[in-house]
């Protein structure tokens, strides 16, 4: 930002020298435009045009490129109905395939890399839910859980490599219990140094979650239900459900809230919310992405809450900031959600 000033009186110079007739203002005022965008864009900012401006500069060539280039023909033929079925949707039309997007990358290791990248990226100057000031950590997290070094404090679903992990990390790094990392075996295969404190593991999360703490008396396993202690503090996925149509998310929310305990534990979701007006380009322009490959969507605040309603959730409170483009949710047990801090 120390170059903003300059390079505003700059602009502002060659704006009046080219209304003054000096047409080599033209070129020195694009460069310098050009300049204040780059000192003033979050890289994600420039991520989302280039991609969608210069796609075939970027790993999306190659996934989305084909898809968006018959997507026309797609909505033709299926009489433009929105895509609800990942295994049937504008990306397996274009790519004729019949992987979904995840499969079908994960096959690919140059791109799965380059996707790896990109999210590494993806947050870098945007609003953290972790930074101060946006969710309260310490009241709603912190404060109320078990004491012990084996009570697991959050659960990283579907958390790539560990990124959010090591950011909570370095924000917190007093926060107590255990921080683990679940996602599928590639990609935690690919994990070098999660940092001190994260156990990473491998876990499909439309399969049962296994965390879901231990019994008071392990010796007996069979033991009722009222002599388990289940659940983390927080189960906690960021940009998941995007992934996917309702009914997978219901598949993978009922496999949390199995797993949750009864007035303690909390799902934290960190996604975006789209306005009902005057929604955000990136946000709109990401909406045609997830339905291109993957037939499903970002969604609106009332769908959130319908779609946790749904797998026995009720959300109890959304926190963001006016510059952040994700906000974070958090979510409990339905029948609990006036006993859980």
């Amino acid at each position: 930002l120390d170059d903003v000033q300059g390079l505003l009186s700059e602009i502002d110079a060659n704006g009046q020298a080219l209304c003054r007739g000096r047409d080599a203002a033209r070129t020195t005022l694009i460069a310098k435009a050009r300049s204040l965008i780059a000192a003033l864009e979050t890289p994600v900012e420039t991520i989302t045009w280039i991609a969608w401006a210069e796609v075939g500069k970027t790993h999306l060539a190659e996934t989305a490129g084909p898809v968006f280039q018959r997507l026309p023909t797609f909505f033709a033929e299926t009489q433009y109905a929105s895509p609800s079925d990942n295994t049937a949707g504008p990306f397996q039309f274009g790519q004729d395939t019949k992987l979904t997007v995840w499969q079908w990358r994960s096959e690919r290791p140059q791109l799965e890399q380059a996707f790896n990248n990109h999210m590494a990226g993806y947050s870098q100057g945007r609003p953290s839910w972790m930074d101060e000031g946006f969710y309260p950590v310490n009241d709603r997290l912190v404060q109320g859980m078990k004491p012990g070094k084996e009570e697991v404090a959050i659960v990283d679903v579907g958390g790539n490599v560990g990124y959010d992990l090591q950011e909570l990390i370095r924000k917190y790094p007093n926060l107590p219990g255990r921080l683990v990392l679940q996602d599928r075996p590639d990609v935690i295969a690919k994990v070098v140094d999660t940092g001190e404190g994260i156990e990473a593991t491998s876990y499909d999360f439309f399969t049962e979650q296994p965390v879901k703490g231990m019994s008071l008396f392990p010796q007996a396993p069979h033991l009722p239900q009222c002599l388990l202690i289940l659940g983390a503090r927080a189960y906690y996925m960021h940009s998941i459900l995007h992934d996917w149509p309702n009914p997978d998310c219901g598949r993978i929310l009922h496999q949390i809230a199995g797993a949750m305990e009864k007035g303690y534990s909390k799902l934290l979701i960190n996604e975006n919310i789209v306005p009902d007006l005057g929604a955000d380009w990136k946000i709109t322009s990401l909406d045609w992405f997830m339905m291109a490959l993957a037939a499903s969507a970002e969604r609106t605040e009332t769908e959130w809450i319908e779609l946790l309603r749904s797998a026995g959730l009720k959300v109890v409170g959304i926190w963001t900031m006016d510059s952040a483009v994700e906000s974070l949710i958090e979510a409990v047990l339905e029948e609990d959600d006036r006993k859980v801090a």
